[in-house]
């Protein structure tokens, strides 16, 4: 989904996620949650009560496990570090041919101009849906 900046894009994807279930991230998460792995400060509490520190594999794992993922928040910075780019590239990737929905408010040219095309095919390759409604948080 894309375009139209406060047309219920998220909204309409978390009600699928509540009807099929899944997970949700932002693209920014996603980066930042890989930085935080790295250096150690993924830590998740088990079901024994037990601390985990968890290295950037547990992430990527859940995002190929999970049944469906949505990515929101796709390109809402003017720039891209690469960081970002093989963060996004690499989810990607774990979800080709998997039921994922990837959120933006830029469409495919904008998008091709800020990552690249390997990036829009891959986030392209299923159903696009443009939300063209005007901003319902300021209406």
């Amino acid at each position: 989904m894309f375009r139209s900046v406060g047309g219920g894009k998220t909204c309409a994807a978390l009600c699928v996620l509540d009807y099929a279930g899944g997970d949700y991230w932002t693209a920014p998460e996603i980066a930042e949650i890989i930085i935080m792995a790295q250096q150690g400060r993924l830590v998740r509490r088990g079901s024994n009560g037990c601390d985990y520190t968890h290295g950037p594999e547990w992430l990527w794992d859940r995002v190929a496990a999970t049944k469906l993922a949505v990515l929101d928040e796709i390109g809402i910075r003017n720039t891209v570090s690469d960081h970002q780019y093989d963060c996004l590239k690499r989810f990607c990737d774990l979800r080709a041919s998997q039921p994922t929905i990837y959120i933006s408010n830029l469409g495919p040219a904008e998008l091709s101009a800020l990552y690249d095309d390997r990036i829009v095919s891959r986030i392209c390759a299923g159903t696009m849906i443009e939300v063209s409604e005007t901003d319902r948080r300021t209406s």
